[in-house]
């Protein structure tokens, strides 16, 4: 078993978590809709558990299948939840000149987790920098679609 790219992707949902309690201490779903259409029912911690419970089952499912298929989509999921999200709060921040609650652990947290888990995963075979460019867009397409369609897009990507 690959250890390293492995143990660097535990520290994914551990970065989400913390990076959801700032967002709820900091009001993240009322300036979300004071500068977005509301598009999304489901309540935070619907959201929270369902992304989480994907996240750790595409771990899960690397861990037993250890493919370079089931290790990119482990990365184009973070790609598409984590550090597209770090991107969409310090650029929000600044287009609306509004400070978006979760940017400081998205920048402090999401960034680095994710880029050791690069590093790792480089390292060890499982993607290659063109294959984490084009996780990188493929999730950047997932993440902006989700945030102008809403949660609907979660059982679209499941299905693909």
């Amino acid at each position: 078993m690959t250890k390293l790219l492995f143990t660097a992707l535990l520290l994914a949902p551990l970065a989400y978590c913390l990076h959801q309690l700032d967002e709820d201490a900091g009001g993240f779903r009322d300036w979300r809709l004071r500068h977005f259409a509301d598009n999304n029912r489901l309540s935070v911690e619907h959201v929270f558990v369902i992304l989480t419970a994907i996240t750790l089952s595409l771990i899960l499912w690397f861990s037993l299948r250890q493919t370079v298929a089931t290790a990119n989509l482990v990365l184009f999921l973070l790609m598409a939840t984590q550090v597209n999200n770090a991107i969409y709060h310090v650029v929000t921040s600044i287009a609306f000149w509004d400070y978006s609650p979760g940017t400081l652990t998205a920048v402090l947290l999401y960034l680095p987790v994710n880029a050791v888990i690069w590093w790792c995963a480089l390292r060890e075979g499982w993607a290659t920098r063109r294959s984490l460019v084009v996780l990188f867009l493929l999730g950047a397409a997932g993440f902006w679609a989700f945030e102008l369609i809403g949660p609907a897009l979660i059982v679209v990507e499941l299905l693909l």
